[in-house]
């Protein structure tokens, strides 16, 4: 068993083939930064064809059952390739039983018959557990968001309750509700922690155990860009404001000690402009209507038939704030009927912006530990298609989609894992799971916005 790794959070068994230097990796792309030590070991999907996806659920099964005899307190048991090169080797199965640990065990514990059992449940797979967590992907950084202030937020804008700077996450994009009697409503959908404003422990939070609909004498409003985002921006311009300044004024110095400086004449003039838009920016920002409407329902952390998170938020949009279904590739305008596992996948976050994935071949176990609700999901994982992470925190509420840019599910969460807190996993739930859920809280259905003339819609571009 090597468990050399055992001081950067990770153990793996019976041993660790991940040994590349960092100043061994090949330089190309710009995700590579030289350093010392190991290189960052990576996760990609199962192939379809392995043996391991027919038995991976009896498998799993197994696996929880001894986690939990050995009081181990997990948050998931998960099946990936996991290499430090994007280029799988020849001839060589890294396909790897993955355990997350809230903690690693002590060293009194006997963490080589765990592993030599697991090893082989799984037909002789690597096994590694490594120490993380399984959070929801909000993010509460003041970072300041790509899309800024726009009249009707696109797919992947920053949103979050209008006064908390908490919590910061993404819209995903715009549904359409409707049921007899009631006069259809197009809604924008994200997911429902960003809309509640929790703080990250939330161990005592009743509230947000259960379904939410709108109160009409208390509402909650939400805002683009978050007012974490917003605070952000503002400081942005005035650090802006002031360096043009005080370039201003070294530049009229050098033109008072010489008039005839056209390089100074010119920097001169080229300071004043540059100030003068920030100025403007700033006060655009101050100016900006941020309220884009009010939570009409949220799911809470509720869990499906399928055994999936369920955590969802509508919000009812003001007049003149809906915007359009929108991604790089077309517009999105119909749910995928369904889903294959390892099939391409793509999606417009807050944070890490428009990436390209994979869904695993297997479904991940998950424990959920952020309310007193604590469960065991059964969820799909996306992953990278490079060493370019898929999501980011702040990505929760993203729409994910496939080639065709139909709507296949909501991001949610994401994997946390090692010393260095890499973000390596991201996880949805399937979109007609959030749909169905819906019509069984508010009563309405739900489809997307049809869009007949994209080009005469007001769509706002980045």
């Amino acid at each position: 068993m090597d468990l050399s790794d055992d001081q950067c959070g990770r153990i793996v068994y019976p041993r660790d083939p991940h040994g590349i230097l960092i100043s061994e990796l090949p330089l190309m792309g710009h995700f590579v930064q030289r350093g010392e030590g190991l290189a960052p070991v990576l996760t990609f999907p199962v192939n379809r064809d392995h043996p391991i996806v027919a038995r991976w659920r009896e498998v799993a099964r197994e696996i929880i059952a001894k986690l939990d005899n050995a009081r181990l307190k997990w948050a998931g048991v998960e099946c990936f390739q996991r290499r430090q090169l994007q280029q799988k080797r020849k001839n060589f199965d890294d396909t790897t039983v993955v355990i997350t640990l809230e903690k690693l065990p002590s060293s009194s514990f006997d963490k080589k018959k765990l592993l030599e059992d697991i090893h082989m449940l799984s037909g002789g797979l690597f096994v590694e557990l490594i120490e993380g967590r399984i959070c929801p992907g909000y993010h509460y950084r003041e970072l300041p968001p790509k899309t800024g202030y726009e009249l009707q937020p696109s797919m992947g804008a920053s949103i979050g309750s209008i006064a908390s700077s908490e919590v910061t996450g993404t819209l995903g994009g715009y549904v359409e509700l409707f049921k007899a009697g009631a006069p259809d409503r197009i809604c924008a959908l994200t997911c429902g922690h960003i809309g509640m404003a929790y703080e990250e422990d939330v161990s005592s939070d009743d509230d947000f155990t259960g379904p939410f609909t709108m109160i009409e004498d208390s509402p909650i409003p939400i805002g683009h860009p978050s007012f974490g985002d917003h605070n952000a921006m503002i400081e942005v311009y005035e650090r802006g404001i002031k360096l043009y300044e005080d370039f201003e004024r070294e530049q009229e110095k050098k033109v008072r000690v010489d008039s005839g400086n056209l390089r100074a004449i010119e920097a001169l003039s080229y300071t004043r402009r540059m100030a003068a838009v920030y100025r403007q920016k700033l006060a655009s920002a101050k100016d900006a209507d941020r309220n884009i409407g009010n939570l009409f329902a949220a799911s809470g952390y509720q869990v499906s038939e399928s055994g999936c998170l369920l955590d969802w938020a509508l919000i009812d949009l003001n007049p003149g704030r809906i915007g359009v279904n929108r991604c790089r590739e077309g517009f999105v305008q119909s749910v995928a009927p369904g889903f294959d596992s390892g099939s391409r996948v793509v999606k417009i976050g807050r944070s890490s912006d428009y990436t390209v994935g994979y869904l695993n071949g297997v479904e991940s176990y998950l424990t959920f530990r952020n309310t007193q609700l604590e469960v065991t999901l059964a969820e799909w994982a996306v992953v990278a298609a490079s060493t370019h992470p898929f999501c980011a925190r702040g990505d929760s509420g993203s729409f994910v989609l496939n080639d065709a840019d139909d709507l296949i599910g909501l991001l949610w969460g994401v994997r946390e894992t090692g010393i260095s807190h890499r973000l390596d996993a991201g996880y949805i739930t399937p979109f007609r799971e959030v749909a169905k859920h819906i019509q069984e809280v508010t009563g309405y259905q739900v489809r997307l916005p049809k869009i007949d003339r994209p080009e005469e819609d007001g769509f706002n571009r980045l």
